[in-house]
C-alpha cells in the first residue's frame, strides 16, 4: 500500500532553519518516516525561484516589495538574492540584504542562510 503525504516542513538543526520543499505527493516509507525527496528531473533556475516565493508566502516571510533574483550556482544548489532597495532622500540609494536561498535543484531542499 503506498501512502502519500502533502507537506511543508521547517526543521531547525543546529540553530539554522532548513525549509523542506516536497512537492505536492512524496512517498512515506513505512515506518512513517519520509523517504528522501528527489525531483524527477532536475529543478530550472525559474522553477527554483518559484519556490522559494512559495516557501516565504506558506512561512509568512514573503515581501511583495522585496526582489528575489538569481545570484550563481554553487554545486547542484541555485542561490538566490531576497534584497529590499532603500532610498534614502538626499543620499542615493542602496540595497539591504534580507536573505540568501540556497535550492537544491536535486532534493527541492531550500537553505536560507540567515535562521
Amino acid at each position: 500500500m503506498k501512502r502519500t503525504l502533502k507537506a511543508l516542513s521547517i526543521t531547525i538543526t543546529l540553530g539554522v532553519m532548513i525549509f523542506s520543499i516536497c512537492p505536492s505527493e512524496f512517498p512515506v516509507a513505512k515506518n512513517n518516516q519520509m523517504a528522501v525527496v528527489k525531483a524527477q528531473k532536475a529543478l530550472t533556475k525559474k522553477q527554483a525561484k518559484k519556490r522559494v516565493i512559495k516557501t516565504l508566502k506558506n512561512s509568512g516571510l514573503y515581501n511583495p516589495n522585496y526582489f528575489l533574483d538569481y545570484a550563481y550556482k554553487e554545486g547542484d544548489y541555485y542561490v538566490f538574492h531576497d534584497y529590499e532597495i532603500v532610498i534614502s532622500p538626499g543620499s542615493g540609494s542602496h540595497t539591504a540584504t534580507v536573505n540568501w536561498y540556497k535550492v537544491n535543484k536535486h532534493t527541492i531542499m531550500i537553505v536560507p542562510e540567515f535562521p
